[in-house]
């Protein structure tokens, strides 16, 4: 991870504390136990902005003839960045958006040690940051699968269009969701505001995003007005994750159709773009979603013709049975990992686009309400104009073979949510 450390500025006075490095007493009574403490000048920052790590309060109750020193892991890998020294500040700025796990590792004379850590959240300074798009060409597909029970039938997509390369990452949607709050939370059409009673995000009074639950990875400082990453309480399974737990590169799940929906627009608004969905998310749309231009859920018809190319395959992969090695499911009676995997990381499991995440991981919002296939044959399907559920494609981590069928269909509530629940963007008529 790229940062920058620097060392030695004294713009803060009266917060440099230089110790000379004392001979231990013999008298061990004399001596307090250390404990470790720092603060930080702010619990976020802009990417390169200098941030001030303060450990002075680790010398609070210590005697005078104590000698302490402190050292630094600044990037959550868990190798400390400085050498052991008397210095109770630390100067640090990163390059790359991300939440980072700051850990601060104290010791006396007598080598007793001891430790604490901070989260910080890395912003990019204009909360600018849209998801990669892969495009897909129009054309044609057998559409469902009869050992479904479903209705399989043949499918026009008459239009290119793009999907995103991975499901919504964590980093994007905080990025999308801090500007929204920033510029629309006000405006009528979005009315943005947090639930008092249990700290989820609302939009014209409908559930969004949950960032209240001790299991959400995005919440809400009332202090700095300003949303933010953290751990998961599921971070705990160290198993799951040997090379680190990237909060900014989980995808984003916990939120309702709603909340996948309100993304797009606010990414069509960033670009100067007409909304698709903005007051009409329960209602027919001004726009037919095939003739708009702009960011959107993807059709069923669009999420699966992606997945299956060329050659109607079961998987993204191919039609080779899922395995951990392709995914992040439920492997019979085992599940792979037990909480989500950083998006993009099962290259094994790709399509032959190059699409990511298509089997498991979390399941994924479209733009359909739910239904049966009618068979026969379809141009640019859009399924009902209403109903009681949206459908969800893919699977998630807790699914089991069959539901990460790229064919697999599912639904619920638009309303509800899942911390195996996420999705993916669209562009519709993408050149």
């Amino acid at each position: 991870m790229s940062r920058q450390l620097l060392r030695g500025s004294r713009l803060l006075t009266g917060c440099l504390f230089l110790l000379a490095l004392n001979a231990c007493s013999d008298d061990d009574s004399s001596t307090s136990p250390i404990e470790a403490q720092f603060s930080l000048s702010r619990v976020w920052a802009e990417t390169g902005e200098t941030i001030v790590l303060n450990a002075a309060a680790t010398w609070d109750g210590t005697s005078p003839e104590d000698s302490l020193e402190v050292r630094w892991d600044l990037d959550g890998d868990g190798d400390f960045d400085t050498a052991w020294g008397s210095d109770s500040l630390q100067q640090v700025s990163w390059e790359e958006a991300q939440l980072v796990r700051i850990t601060l590792e104290v010791r006396d004379c007598h080598e007793d040690e001891d430790s604490d850590w901070l989260e910080l959240t890395v912003l990019p300074s204009s909360f600018q940051l849209q998801p990669e798009l892969v495009s897909v060409s129009a054309g044609g597909f057998q559409m469902g699968l009869s050992s479904l029970e479903q209705a399989s039938h043949w499918v026009d997509l008459n239009a290119a269009y793009a999907l995103g390369r991975t499901e919504v990452s964590n980093g994007e949607y905080l990025c999308a969701l801090n500007w929204a709050w920033q510029n629309l939370r006000d405006d009528s059409t979005w009315a943005l505001s947090i639930n008092p009673n249990n700290g989820s995000l609302r939009g014209r009074g409908v559930y969004l995003l949950d960032t209240g639950d001790d299991a959400s990875e995005i919440w809400y400082s009332e202090e700095h007005d300003l949303f933010l990453l953290r751990a998961s309480e599921y971070s705990t399974v160290d198993y799951a994750f040997p090379e680190g737990y990237n909060v900014w590169r989980h995808p984003v799940k916990g939120l309702s159709w709603y909340g996948a929906a309100a993304y797009c627009d606010w990414l069509s608004v960033m670009d100067g773009r007409q909304p698709l969905y903005g007051s009409n998310w329960n209602e027919e749309y001004e726009q037919n979603p095939y003739d708009y231009t702009g960011w959107r859920l993807p059709t069923e018809a669009e999420w699966e013709f992606a997945a299956r190319q060329p050659d109607g395959r079961l998987f993204p992969w191919g039609d080779e049975d899922a395995s951990c090695s392709y995914t992040n499911f439920r492997d019979g009676a085992d599940i792979c990992v037990g909480w989500s995997q950083p998006v993009g990381i099962y290259s094994s499991g790709a399509s032959e686009l190059g699409f990511l995440d298509m089997a498991g991981n979390v399941g994924e919002w479209v733009q359909d309400w739910a239904d049966d296939y009618e068979g026969g044959t379809d141009t640019n399907p859009l399924g009902p104009d209403t109903g009681d559920e949206r459908v969800i494609r893919g699977g998630g981590w807790s699914s089991y073979e069959v539901q990460v069928c790229s064919a697999y269909r599912k639904s619920d509530d638009p309303l509800e949510s899942a911390w195996d629940l996420g999705f993916r963007v669209a562009y519709g008529n993408h050149p």
